[in-house]
């Protein structure tokens, strides 16, 4: 069994990767070519990772950077 190895990056690198990877999880879920789906699954998955109905996002200006802002809690500091 190989050893486990971590690595420490900036807190703004990984904000982006943890926000990239969830908009390109739903363009990959749609398709990027159904763009008129995009906004709508955009919506839902950001309500459901911050836990507020879909109203509210589509009310306010919430991105997926939100999202990787909420989701440093489940990463520990260095």
């Amino acid at each position: 069994m190989e050893k486990e190895e971590y690595y420490l990056v900036k807190k703004e690198i990984l904000l982006q990767l943890i926000s990239d990877s969830l908009a390109l999880t739903c363009l990959d879920a749609d398709g990027v070519d159904n763009w008129s789906w995009y906004m709508t699954s955009r919506d839902e998955m950001i309500a459901d990772y911050l836990e507020k109905p879909v109203k509210e996002i589509r009310g306010n200006d919430y991105t997926f950077m939100d999202v990787a802002k909420e989701q440093l809690k489940y990463y520990r500091k260095a």
